[in-house]
């Protein structure tokens, strides 16, 4: 008999989890904290400025590598395009995006 409870309890238990988890789906209009003061100054966001470098990328190259928001310097966004070899990061190439033009530069490629 205290098996049995006990047994139900713990059924109890975890469909109240898995009820309670499953409400707690994240949201797909997820906006970023850049996202909003970007909004906000009505200027291209870090998330946006690193789609747009995405773009510039032929389809192997979007399979292969990794974009990234690294800095603001003025008007511009920096990003670098990486890849993970053998744990380490390895740079392919820097570029910069104006966030007021929206204009994509190359600065440095490294082969």
């Amino acid at each position: 008999m205290r098996k049995t409870f006990l047994f139900l309890v713990g059924v109890f238990l975890l469909i109240s989890q898995l009820a309670s988890c499953s409400s707690n789906q994240p949201n797909s209009d997820h906006e970023t904290i850049s996202d909003g003061v970007a909004k906000e100054k009505q200027i291209l966001s870090e998330d946006d400025a690193e789609v747009l470098v995405y773009n510039e990328l032929t389809d192997e190259e979007q399979e292969r590598f990794t974009v990234d928001y690294m800095k603001e310097e003025g008007t511009t966004y920096l990003i670098r395009i990486h890849e993970a070899v053998n744990g380490e990061i390895k740079v392919r190439a820097y570029y910069t995006v104006d966030f007021q033009t929206e204009k994509v530069e190359m600065i440095k490629s490294i082969e």
